[in-house]
């Protein structure tokens, strides 16, 4: 019996297995990639760009956790379940990345932020009435985001909160990876236009990394900016789509992503 219920439940959700597996392997393979290159002496240009890249991948795993524990449909339960193991195991991951060497609170911070501050600015908007639906291919073209007046100040106050913790933390406050995992959704499951959304996307990546941090870094925010565009891609392609809460009624449901 037992055996029977856990084998219809792989089965219903074989594509989120999979896609959740193909992003640990992705996040080993790189945790394995930077404890290499970062024994090399001495780390040359290259190295040091694939290194950042390696921590990009990793960082926009951190922001996928926290888009998953926002905006998954599924029980509250199952996702602060899920939120809690893999943010641990996506920080072990940071932290392996670096050569396993202590942290301090405040570097301690900086690994647990990226999906926390995600997670919860995204929550706050999803109790504005935006969402993430399952929905037909009829309904793509009648499922503009329509957001209220309501939900564009809460979206400006988030963004807000986004900002404010860099003037009181004193330390690494990884702002630009925050805000890259934050506006990534957005972006890549908007109802329409998503090659325009990825362009914008590129474009916020580029801005951040050249406005915000030393050039080189680029390469992390490039990293983490296409490991989202790619993984909300599939996620798109799987009819997700950004909408309006009142537009479930309009279209008389939708499905669970979880």
């Amino acid at each position: 019996m037992i055996r029977a219920k856990v084998r219809r439940l792989i089965t219903r959700n074989v594509w989120g297995i999979g896609f959740a597996l193909t992003h640990v392997v992705l996040g080993l393979l790189a945790v394995m990639m930077s404890m290499l290159l970062g024994n090399t002496r001495p780390p040359n240009y290259i190295v040091h760009c694939i290194l950042l890249a390696c921590w990009g991948i990793i960082f926009g795993l951190q922001s996928l956790v926290g888009i998953w524990g926002a905006l998954a449909t599924c029980h509250w339960v199952a996702r602060g379940t899920g939120f809690v193991v893999a943010t641990s195991f996506v920080g072990t991951l940071l932290w392996l990345s670096m050569s396993g060497r202590s942290f301090s609170l405040v570097e301690v911070f900086g690994v647990t932020a990226a999906p926390l501050v995600v997670g919860a600015s995204l929550s706050m908007a999803r109790r504005a009435g935006i969402e993430v639906q399952r929905l037909d291919a009829a309904d793509f073209t009648s499922c503009g985001p329509q957001f209220s007046l309501c939900q564009l100040t809460t979206l400006t106050a988030i963004v807000a909160c986004l900002i404010a913790p860099r003037q009181w933390t004193g330390g690494w406050y990884p702002l630009p990876q925050i805000i890259v995992g934050f506006t990534s959704p957005w972006a890549i499951l908007a109802p329409k236009r998503p090659l325009l959304g990825l362009v914008a996307l590129c474009i916020v990546a580029l801005g951040l990394g050249f406005g915000l941090t030393r050039p080189i870094h680029v390469t992390s925010l490039m990293a983490e900016m296409l490991l989202l565009a790619s993984s909300l891609s599939l996620v798109r392609r799987r009819g997700f789509r950004i909408t309006n809460r009142g537009i479930r009624t309009e279209l008389g449901g939708s499905k669970a992503m979880c």
